[in-house]
């Protein structure tokens, strides 16, 4: 996984940058997290991760998409404050 910006215009430092784990019972890939911080001085959380698939058995992965929306909000609302 890989952000691409600006560095003219952001900073991405080492110890802003996280990984989330999706807990659930098979593996699935995590939520990262960067905090890009802005010349003014601004935060700016951004997050990337991997939905499980929706082709094939569509009610097999609900549950398991629903997860990942649910860990991803928690981490959103978290960061938002």
């Amino acid at each position: 996984m890989a952000f691409l910006f600006d560095a003219a215009l952001f900073t991405a430092p080492a110890d802003q940058r996280f990984p989330h784990v999706v807990m659930r019972r098979t593996g699935t890939r995590e939520i990262f997290q960067v905090n890009f911080k802005t010349r003014q001085g601004w935060t700016w959380a951004v997050f990337a991760n991997h939905w499980p698939s929706r082709r094939g058995e569509r009610l097999e992965s609900a549950a398991y998409r629903a997860v990942v929306g649910e860990t991803l909000a928690y981490f959103h609302e978290r960061t938002s404050r």
